[in-house]
């Protein structure tokens, strides 16, 4: 029973000496995890909705590696795909992220958050050292984690920039807004149903600074991470006929994402840097 005891001591301790007659037994040093970020385009087998965390399981033949994805929050589907080694490399991030708040989930999302006395809606398109940047209409704003909060994108299309009303003048004011917003264009919780913007933000938007259906925005892809430009009235289209579950009529012609608008152009080469890490300008192949 002693040598029993001490073995397991040992291995308590990460020691791995084992007394005779356990020497045949000496464990093999556990390989620190590798994680990756990966973006939908990586693994477009799967209709995945944006960035989303894996755990390369082991290298295989072929230059490729076999990789569990994580379950976001609330979820608990862990698939396995084989990726490229090249993606590997290059969307590896550094595995105490998904033990410290898991921050690449928000990459590329639409958010808001209070800054400073102003309630701002943008964009995540980078993160680092505990804090997002947040492309909004003032700049690049740097937020802590745990003060942005996702939003749908609908939304930040519609008051990027817009001075809201006196009386929204927080976060909770805001989300009731937000709240009236979707209702209103969705047609729910008795909502007359309306893609009229001005009819969409009465209450809560002052109307000089409304955009409207064919303002431009430009958004980073959070399905190739390729900067995009969309129009607010095909993002207020895909909520209402997608979103809304409704069969859109031939005259409408929308994209397979909210920010793949058939009306708009691509951009010039030289403006679809990704910001998926600042270090490294890539994009999906």
């Amino acid at each position: 029973m002693l040598g029993i005891s001490v073995a397991i001591f040992h291995c308590l301790s990460n020691k791995f000496e084992f007394p005779t007659p356990f020497a045949s037994l000496r464990l093999r040093p556990s390989m620190p995890r590798s994680i990756v970020l990966l973006l939908p385009c990586d693994v477009s087998s799967l209709a995945l909705d944006g960035p989303h965390y894996g755990e390369v399981l082991s290298r295989r033949a072929g230059d490729t590696a076999r990789v569990r994805l994580l379950p976001k929050p609330g979820t608990s589907t862990r698939t396995r795909v084989d990726v490229s080694a090249e993606i590997v490399a290059l969307r590896s991030v550094a595995p105490t992220e998904v033990d410290n708040g898991s921050p690449g989930w928000l990459l590329f999302h639409p958010v808001y958050f209070q800054h400073e006395d102003d309630l701002l809606h943008g964009q995540v398109t980078s993160y680092a050292d505990g804090q997002y940047s947040v492309s909004t209409h003032s700049g690049e704003v740097q937020i802590a984690y745990d003060e942005v909060i996702d939003v749908a994108p609908v939304i930040v299309f519609l008051l990027w920039g817009v001075r809201l009303v006196t009386s929204i003048n927080n976060t909770d004011s805001l989300q009731t807004a937000h709240s009236t917003l979707l209702n209103r264009l969705l047609g729910q919780r008795g909502a007359r149903t309306s893609r009229n913007i001005v009819r969409l933000m009465n209450g809560v938007g002052v109307e000089s600074t409304l955009p409207n259906a064919s303002t431009q925005r430009v958004w980073i892809s959070p399905y190739t991470g390729e900067r995009v430009q969309v129009t607010v009235g095909h993002v207020i289209n895909f909520a209402f006929y997608i979103d809304g579950n409704r069969r859109p009529p031939a005259s409408v012609n929308l994209g397979a994402t909210f920010c793949d608008d058939p009306s708009q152009p691509p951009l010039p080469a030289d403006a679809e840097s990704i910001y998926f890490n600042p270090t490294r300008k890539t994009r999906c192949r």
